[in-house]
């Protein structure tokens, strides 16, 4: 696969060094603060500085993705107290809510219409020094399935030797599995998402990776991907 930049991405990635590796992101914010406040003026810089902010606090949360596949709205408690209702998912809709936990979270329980749907208890190591991350975790409502994180290799130029994509297996859910700590808040938020063809990317980059949470089945005795415009064979 040789992808290139021509499109732009389904969700931005977070900047970007020249060698394709995340970097830090304070001089990328410095110039797009400046640009912006040039260009539309400082309120439109602030909740620039907002937004990214709330994404680099949301890197240190624990997190867990919901895949309501009841299709009934259902309550997220945890701790005893309610934390967020997560709507049914429609047919073919990829985005799932993720939730915040509150520091120390013990216990989740899912309800529906007063009714206990699961539950599940909570062991979370706590976020280590060198560790960007909190805990990761996928929560499945209903009928459990198995699940995957696909990678992609995107380049800015053709090259000769592209690096192959590649999934990585989830342990089941049961109902709840824990995730790579390297997932961004972004990378949990779909299930099921789409490889384009190309995706676009910082200036003087040569190569990022999209990550995408997919679905993984067997139809025919061959592993499926969930995900659709992956290139390559499931493991």
């Amino acid at each position: 696969m040789q992808p290139h930049s021509a499109y732009p991405p389904q969700r931005p990635y977070p900047p970007t060094a020249p060698d394709g590796q995340s970097g830090s992101s304070s001089f990328p914010i410095q110039w797009i603060v400046r640009g912006i406040a040039l260009l539309v003026g400082l309120p439109a810089a602030a909740l620039v500085v907002w937004i990214i902010v709330g994404f680099e606090r949301d890197k240190k949360k624990d997190l867990i993705a919901f895949d309501n596949r009841l299709g009934v709205p259902v309550e997220v408690h945890v701790d005893g107290k309610l934390v967020q209702t997560v709507p049914a998912r429609r047919e073919g809709e990829s985005l799932v809510p993720v939730v915040k936990l509150p520091a120390g979270a013990k216990h989740v329980v899912v309800l529906s219409d007063g009714a206990m749907v699961s539950e599940a208890n909570l062991t979370i190591r706590p976020r280590g020094k060198d560790e960007a991350h909190g805990y990761r975790g996928l929560y499945v409502v209903g009928p459990s399935r198995d699940y995957a994180i696909a990678k992609v290799p995107y380049y800015s130029q053709a090259t000769k030797t592209p690096e192959p994509g590649h999934i990585t297996r989830v342990p089941p859910p049961t109902p709840l599995a824990e995730l790579p700590r390297e997932l961004e808040s972004y990378e949990m938020s779909t299930i099921d998402g789409t490889f384009l063809d190309s995706e676009s990317m910082p200036d003087g980059t040569k190569m990022v990776w999209k990550t995408e949470l997919c679905s993984y089945e067997t139809r025919q005795g061959k592993p499926t991907l969930g995900c659709s415009g992956f290139h390559g064979e499931p493991e």
